[in-house]
């Protein structure tokens, strides 16, 4: 499996979060148009660590997770639910370092990102 399915996996086992966002309002990369809030979009960048031999010593990803809805504080929820969501799985590899908000004056929707660490 790759980290993006292991990833979402992860997202769409956690009933808190299926609660607040549907399976099928997780989407990697892009959500398509006419899409109801609130949805969860994610995108994986994947790193391969190198050792000074040459040696592969793994990869290391960032997991990039926007959780849009229509207000701040139900954007929060989501994020909330998707930190849940991984240490429900056990995913000690899974780390977040950092969480910030957004607004999107287009669609007039908030976001709360979260920025992972897959090791």
């Amino acid at each position: 499996m790759s980290i993006a399915t292991d990833f979402r996996t992860a997202l769409v086992a956690h009933a808190g979060l299926t609660a607040l966002v549907p399976a099928a309002s997780i989407f990697e990369n892009a959500a398509g148009d006419d899409v109801a809030f609130p949805l969860v979009v994610f995108s994986v960048r994947v790193d391969n660590t190198v050792g000074l031999s040459g040696s592969d010593l793994g990869e290391r990803a960032e997991i990039s997770t926007q959780c849009w809805a229509a207000d701040s504080a139900a954007a929060a929820a989501v994020a909330a639910q998707v930190r849940a969501a991984l240490a429900a799985q056990a995913l000690e590899r899974a780390i977040v370092i950092n969480e910030q908000d957004a607004f999107d004056p287009d669609i007039k929707k908030h976001a709360q990102t979260l920025t992972v660490v897959w090791i």
